[in-house]
């Protein structure tokens, strides 16, 4: 249960305890579920098992990976093969479980796995996607 501008104790986050399943990449859908995390939703992102393709981008004087450092912070990572069936399986029970799924595929893409806009509906139809 979220707290609401008018229940919330001071300094309390607005959304503890909405879970986000991060199935993101590139620099807008992490940064959309930093904001997340930031407001206190617990985010857990899902990365392809060869990593989220933002950790190679390296700069600085100690070549960190700024750009994702700066995007996935405050947030649980997994790495899952989502083209496998087990993989998808895991990532559709994760989904399950969650209250939000934030995706910035191209069309259709999610809808391999069974993990298509509507493809949660039957089983969690508060998911918000």
């Amino acid at each position: 249960m979220t707290a609401t501008s008018e229940t919330a104790e001071p300094g309390a986050a607005f959304l503890q305890g909405v879970r986000v399943l991060d199935v993101t990449g590139a620099l807008a859908g992490p940064y959309c579920t930093t904001i997340l995390s930031d407001l206190g939703a617990d985010v857990l992102k899902i990365e392809p098992v060869t990593g989220d393709r933002m950790r190679s981008r390296r700069m600085g004087p100690e070549r960190r990976a700024i750009p994702f450092d700066l995007t996935h912070r405050d947030k649980q990572s997994l790495a899952i093969d989502m083209k496998s069936p087990a993989g998808a399986e895991i990532v559709r029970s994760l989904a399950r479980r969650s209250d939000v799924l934030v995706e910035n595929f191209r069309a259709g893409a999610m809808a391999r796995p069974g993990l298509g806009d509507e493809d949660p509906r039957p089983q969690c139809p508060d998911l918000v996607y």
